[in-house]
């Protein structure tokens, strides 16, 4: 801190007041930096989206931060467009006024309201994102069932799922083997008759 100037993160503010909103934002800042996959582009827009329209930043220590989010997902064309349609909303300074002078009403956030609200979108961010991805796993393991389904019905071996089938056909072809071979018995058995008939016949 030169020369009685509040310096933070790369801005000097002339009053205390605003270098301790400055000093809150960054706090939030750094562990939103901890928390957040800035790879993963659903994730860095869900964090922004919420950001902006909570309106949790105001001092250009936040508004840096905003503005980074907004710089990676406007290079992503999923969240391009999305990104045009939600800009940074801007407090003016007879806004920034009024939070100063409501502080006593605790209108103007304290670090612990900066980190719970950090933590709050970074709950809601990982809650969002394991939901989307337990339907992708719900969604692969259903048609992985259905696939294994298809291939077991359809298998030569015996299972659970042909087994009726199976069993059904094996004993139709023993019962269809057994008349052929009772067939073929009375067969011989009625050549057998016929030829004592004619060795009797003969003188």
């Amino acid at each position: 801190m030169a020369e009685g100037k509040y310096v933070i993160d790369g801005f000097i503010f002339n009053n205390k007041a605003d270098y301790l909103q400055a000093k809150n934002e960054y706090d939030g800042v750094e562990y939103m930096r901890s928390r957040t996959n800035m790879n993963n582009a659903a994730n860095v827009f869900s964090v922004y989206k919420s950001l902006v329209e909570k309106g949790v930043f105001s001092t250009p220590v936040g508004m840096s931060y905003l503005y980074e989010l907004r710089s990676l997902l406007i290079k992503n064309s999923d969240y391009a467009a999305s990104i045009e349609e939600m800009p940074i909303p801007v407090a003016s300074k007879a806004d920034a006024k009024d939070k100063r002078s409501l502080k006593k009403n605790k209108d103007t956030l304290t670090k612990g309201d900066v980190i719970k609200n950090m933590k709050k979108f970074d709950i809601e961010s990982v809650y969002r994102n394991r939901f989307i991805s337990s339907l992708i796993v719900i969604f692969l393991l259903v048609i992985i069932m259905i696939f294994m389904m298809i291939i077991t019905k359809n298998s030569s071996n015996t299972n659970i799922l042909n087994y009726k089938n199976r069993i059904d056909a094996q004993y139709e072809d023993k019962e269809n083997s057994l008349v052929k071979w009772e067939n073929d018995l009375k067969l011989r058995e009625e050549a057998v008759k016929q030829k004592e008939k004619e060795l009797g016949n003969e003188p």
